[in-house]
């Protein structure tokens, strides 16, 4: 499906950006709001029945691999589950964006969720905002598709910063 890597050219010298400067993963995040909060709402506003269906079934594979705590499988679902969205935008622009980072978004979600999955409520509470995305593009409400992809992003980064605190008061004693 979207296992091709396009534009890995793009997002090689971003991969390397984050290996060497790790706090760059907050700039990654604050255009994942931009990129994915407009795909959103045009997946609303504009994904056919076809598009939905595709949506659902991504998150019906996410739910599976998060049930059965399959890491790898369940970091590779999100990521179908985010480009299944930018594609119901149905904008070529966003969508080339999307996958031109595909293997940095793969590598950023893993890196993000095995920091912050080993605590079950971080780990509910992401499954839970992947569901309101979807209920509100199924919906075709835009601005609360726009609005439920952001506030998870945001509730990630809030996650990350906990958990760095936390880890930096683990290391200091």
């Amino acid at each position: 499906m979207f296992q091709k890597i396009w534009g890995s050219g793009f997002s090689d010298p971003l991969m390397k950006l984050f290996e060497t400067h790790p706090e760059a993963q907050y700039d990654l995040l604050e255009f994942r709001h931009a990129l994915e909060g407009v795909s959103a709402y045009y997946a609303a506003l504009r994904g056919t029945v076809a598009d939905k269906q595709k949506i659902r079934y991504c998150y019906e594979e996410l739910q599976r691999c998060h049930d059965l705590r399959l890491f790898d499988q369940e970091v590779k679902a999100d990521v179908e589950f985010h480009l299944s969205i930018a594609s119901a935008a149905h904008n070529t622009v966003l969508l080339h964006m999307m996958r031109a980072l595909f293997s940095l978004l793969n590598h950023h979600i893993s890196d993000n969720l095995s920091k912050i999955y080993p605590k079950p409520e971080y780990r509910r509470s992401i499954h839970e905002q992947h569901g309101l995305l979807l209920e509100a593009i199924e919906a075709g409400n835009a601005p609360l598709a726009r609005k439920a992809v952001q506030d998870h992003l945001a509730f990630v980064e809030d996650a990350l910063q906990a958990q760095g605190k936390e880890n930096t008061r683990i290391e200091r004693s």
